[in-house]
């Protein structure tokens, strides 16, 4: 219950941006169907922004010093919670 009321809603991806663009990754699903059309809308123009910096970096830790995210996320985010991806936050 914890989980999916406090963390499902911000569940986030952002940062493996970078490394699925390398591996030749050309597409990728935004989750939320049921959500506010806003926030589904504001996940695909930081998603958008996010492959923009990712293909100006020249490193993943370039790339991740500079993603974006909102600001609702970025403590979870710094603190592992609901990432899809925590080996590319926190090293694999």
């Amino acid at each position: 219950m914890l989980f999916h009321e406090g963390f499902r809603q911000y569940a986030c991806g952002l940062c493996a941006i970078y490394r699925l663009v390398k591996m030749g990754i050309a597409a990728a699903k935004i989750v939320g169907r049921a959500d506010n059309p806003r926030r589904v809308g504001e996940d695909i123009r930081l998603a958008a922004e996010n492959l923009e910096i990712a293909a100006a970096s020249r490193s993943e830790e370039e790339y991740l010093s500079n993603m974006k995210l909102p600001r609702e996320r970025l403590r979870m985010c710094k603190q592992g919670l609901s990432c899809y991806y925590p080996e590319v936050r926190f090293g694999s």
